[in-house]
């Protein structure tokens, strides 16, 4: 369960689990619905993430995604504190892998790179906890044979299919058993919270048009230049990495007092190319300084940032420490490219709808909920301020709390803030409703009212009837396939085969079923994660019941997902234990599979134990 909640960890970003640091403000104590170690979040982030995941766990209630996320912010909590990483070491990463950079950069472009830096800093912490706990599992020769001979021993099977459905023909469900049955299980039948909601949906992306895309463009054209090349000179006095901290300091020192040299020499009349070949300790001294022209991402972070976003032309820079020391730089030119309209305007419309937009969309949505209070939705929407503007009187009719999605309007993944927030609405009360995207941009604004509300009831049988007769039908028709494996087995006795079994078949009466024919499944593996049979289906108690039976032997029946069958084992392939000492390969990938199994174990052996050092404390009941 734990690896899937570091999965969905990393699936959620940054987003929704970041929160904030109680050192760093920015929430309210009303706001605050969590506190998870040194951590706050606040209700809307909650509910944002509890809303992204349901999408993708469907069957799962809000409970139950609610608990995983908590796991989730506890997990990025211990790891956070357990292995701390700096800002330079993130820097580096990001610089040394070219998929990074260039994920950074588009981040940096939208404003957001600060929380790209953050995804990155959970990432690396993670690996550090890994790569600090995969060093301890150990691996015994004992455990590589075992799972390479349940791995590598396959089995094959003759089998007798009965196929569940075959059997409703014969499935007779009197109405005193179909009432029966539903008072046995009336939990089965429970519905949840419901409720039906007339709204206006109104959407900040439908009032941007390309007419003022180019507007923006036309208007705002010198924005869209971006540094593209810079010309530099650097003086380094250069920091050994084996360096004590304190020949750290003393060269710090020295750098400054160097600084403070250069600046009060040029002022003087001395050049920087000049200084850098008498002061600089770096490969490009006798050139003074000279770097040349180079584009992003050629140099480490810290220098990238001071030539590409600091420092203007001419300018000389403070000191810049970086993996190397400590960097004088002088910006010598730069070479500005203007991005064509084509190219920045998805740009430009995402920053319209975030703005503008959404602020046309918001007052007209505050506008329509005054004019619904005075009248009903369908005369309000006849005034001219909402004709036009594709705006529509809607219904959802009875949806639930955990629908996958809400009728006529879209999937929880995106409306997840409608539910939540439609949920905790009184009966014929109008409001305005804003759905946010998981990035924190609003997607849509509704007015709307709830017309009705039902609660969480067990409904009346004559509701559900037809449903609780299908059940049962199904319940019964497979009663009746095995039934009639069990039949087989105890009428036919003969050599044992299948063959002899089906001798003299005959159907059920009253079942769509000719005759029953003898299948092969394709060569299989006893599996700890599956249950399926090749050619045969899922059947559990097949699979395992095939490396326990003799050759030829006959069992069953057993019971599948959608049938019963009766098997026999006609083949049955022994690993071939001699590979695993003459061909290196195949040890070494059964050894990786074994150790992973195990560091999966020990991070979560590593969770359990860690976890009681975070502190959860619930602010919900005082919102």
């Amino acid at each position: 369960i734990l690896i899937g909640i570091v999965t969905v960890a990393f699936v959620v970003g940054s987003v929704f689990l970041y929160g904030s640091s109680k050192s760093g403000g920015g929430s309210t104590p009303e706001e605050i619905a969590l506190t998870i170690g040194e951590m706050e979040v606040t209700q809307s982030e909650l509910d944002q993430a509890i809303s992204f995941n349901q999408q993708s766990q469907v069957q799962q209630d809000q409970k139950e995604v609610e608990k995983n996320i908590i796991e989730q912010y506890v997990l990025r909590e211990l790891v956070k504190q357990e292995m701390p990483v700096t800002q330079a070491e993130i820097e580096r990463y990001i610089a040394s892998n070219p998929t990074q950079l260039n994920a950074y950069r588009q981040y940096q472009k939208v404003g957001q790179s600060n929380e790209y830096e953050k995804d990155i800093q959970v990432e690396r912490s993670y690996k550090g906890i890994e790569n600090l706990l995969h060093n301890l599992p150990l691996v015994t020769d004992l455990e590589i044979e075992e799972t390479y001979r349940r791995q590598n021993t396959k089995a094959k099977l003759k089998f007798i299919r009965f196929r569940h459905y075959e059997y409703n023909s014969i499935a007779e469900v009197t109405d005193e058993e179909t009432k029966s049955y539903f008072e046995a299980n009336q939990d089965k039948y429970k519905r949840a919270d419901q409720i039906n909601l007339k709204y206006v949906q109104i959407a900040p992306a439908d009032f941007v048009s390309d007419e003022q895309i180019q507007d923006y463009y036309n208007r705002n054209e010198k924005q869209y230049g971006e540094v593209a090349e810079v010309t530099a000179r650097h003086i380094l006095k250069k920091v050994e990495q084996s360096a004590s901290a304190e020949k750290k300091r003393e060269i710090r020192q020295q750098a400054e007092n160097l600084l403070q040299k250069v600046k009060s020499e040029i002022e003087a009349g001395k050049t920087f190319a000049d200084l850098a070949k008498t002061h600089s300790d770096g490969p490009s001294a006798p050139n003074g300084g000279s770097l040349g022209s180079f584009g992003r991402g050629k140099m480490v972070p810290e220098f990238d940032r001071a030539c590409f976003e600091q420092l203007s032309i001419g300018e000389i820079s403070d000191l810049v420490e970086t993996e190397f020391g400590f960097h004088i730089i002088k910006l010598e030119d730069k070479k500005i490219e203007t991005r064509t309209f084509d190219e920045v305007k998805q740009e430009i419309k995402t920053l319209l709808v975030k703005t503008d937009g959404a602020n046309t969309a918001r007052e007209l949505a505050d506008q329509l909920l005054i004019d619904v209070e005075l009248d009903s939705y369908e005369i309000a929407m006849q005034q001219e301020d909402y004709t036009g503007k594709g705006l529509a009187v809607k219904e959802t009719g009875l949806f639930e709390k955990d629908a996958s999605s809400i009728p006529n309007i879209g999937s929880r993944y995106t409306y997840g803030d409608l539910i939540e927030k439609a949920f905790e609405m009184e009966l014929n009360i109008n409001d305005v409703i804003e759905v946010k995207r998981s990035n924190g941009e609003v997607e849509a604004f509704f007015v709307a009212i709830v017309l009705e509300k039902k609660a969480t009831e067990i409904p009346a049988f004559e509701d559900v009837e037809p449903a609780v007769k299908s059940d049962l039908k199904e319940e019964k028709a497979k009663q009746l396939a095995l039934d009639d494996a069990e039949k087989v087995i105890t009428d036919h006795q003969g050599d044992g085969t299948l063959e002899e079994l089906l001798k003299g078949y005959m159907p059920p009466e009253g079942t769509s079923i000719k005759d029953k024919k003898i299948e092969e499944s394709g060569l299989f593996s006893l599996s700890v994660n599956s249950t399926y049979i090749s050619n045969m289906g899922a059947c559990q108690d097949a699979m395992f019941k095939a490396f326990r039976m003799g050759l030829n032997e006959v069992a069953g029946p057993f019971e599948g997902d959608v049938a019963h069958y009766i098997i026999q084992l006609i083949e049955r392939e022994e690993a071939d234990m001699e590979k695993l000492t003459s061909e290196p390969k195949v040890k070494a990938e059964v050894m990786k599979t074994l150790l992973q199994s195990k560091k999966n174990e020990e991070f979560t052996n590593w969770y359990n134990s860690m976890r009681k050092r975070i502190t959860i404390t619930d602010h919900r009941s005082q919102l």
